[in-house]
């Protein structure tokens, strides 16, 4: 087994995640990260020949 420093338990996984769900960090945070991903998709979408 690892020691606690190197991998959480699943139960502190969940603890942690129901937090940031509770206080909003999460949906913030996801909601950043799918802008970053928007914005990266149209940055490097090739533009379309012959249509």
């Amino acid at each position: 087994m690892l020691p606690e420093d190197k991998l959480a338990s699943p139960l502190t996984v969940f603890r942690s995640g129901y937090e940031l769900v509770v206080d909003g960090r999460l949906v913030d945070a996801f909601l950043v990260s799918l802008s970053r991903v928007a914005v990266g998709f149209g940055i490097g979408e090739e533009p379309t020949r012959g249509r």
